[in-house]
C-alpha cells in the first residue's frame, strides 16, 4: 500500500496514523492544561513577618544584610506582603549559626600563605504560623558558599564577598519558605 501525495487522496494508513496523532496530541495537551508551577494548594499564609534573631557566627555584621536581601528576595517574588510580626499571618526567624573558612588554594610562591579560602555561612531558619502557633518547619539548616580570594588581604575579601553570600542565602530561605514543606 502506498500513499497517493500528489492525487488529493491519502490510503488508509495514512489516515489512521493521522487519527492517531490527532488523539495523542489532544491528550497530551489536556493532560497540561491544569498544570500550574509551585504546590497545588498555595501558601496556608499571605503575610510574613521575618526576625533575624542573632549571629552566633564569626561573621560580622551578617545579619542586616540577610535581613535586607530576604525582604527583597520576598517582596521581588510577590506570592507574599512583607509586614510587622503584629499583622503578619507568619513569622519567620533566622538565626545566623555558623561560618566557617576552609583553605581552598595556597600560593604558588609560598605555600604556606593562602591564595583563596573557601565560605560557608549557615542558618537556621524557622517558620511558624502566628495565629496556630503550628511550626511548618523549625530549625531547617541552609548554607550558602563561596570562595574568596584573599590577595588584598582576607578581611577585604570577606568585607566584599559577604553581600553576595547574603543575597544568595536569602534566595534559599525564600525558596525554602515557598516551596512545599
Amino acid at each position: 500500500m502506498h500513499l497517493h501525495w500528489f492525487s488529493g487522496r491519502e490510503s488508509d494508513t495514512y489516515r489512521w496514523l493521522r487519527i492517531a496523532w490527532g488523539l495523542w496530541t489532544t491528550a497530551i495537551l489536556g493532560g497540561c492544561a491544569h498544570y500550574h508551577l509551585g504546590s497545588p494548594e498555595g501558601l496556608p499564609f499571605d503575610s510574613i513577618a521575618i526576625e533575624i534573631t542573632g549571629n552566633e557566627s564569626s561573621a560580622p555584621q551578617v545579619e542586616a544584610l540577610l535581613a535586607q536581601n530576604l525582604v527583597d528576595a520576598l517582596l521581588r517574588d510577590g506570592t507574599l506582603r512583607v509586614t510587622s510580626p503584629a499583622h503578619a499571618e507568619a513569622t519567620l526567624t533566622v538565626k545566623i549559626a555558623n561560618y566557617k573558612r576552609t583553605l581552598a588554594a595556597t600560593r604558588s610562591d609560598d605555600t604556606t600563605l593562602a591564595r583563596s579560602f573557601g565560605l560557608t555561612l549557615t542558618v537556621e531558619a524557622s517558620l511558624i504560623d502566628n495565629y496556630t502557633g503550628k511550626a511548618y518547619f523549625i530549625n531547617r539548616r541552609i548554607s550558602t558558599e563561596d570562595l574568596a580570594f584573599v590577595d588584598s588581604g582576607l578581611t577585604q575579601a570577606e568585607y566584599q564577598i559577604m553581600p553576595m553570600m547574603a543575597r544568595s542565602l536569602a534566595q534559599k530561605i525564600k525558596d525554602e519558605v515557598l516551596s512545599v514543606w
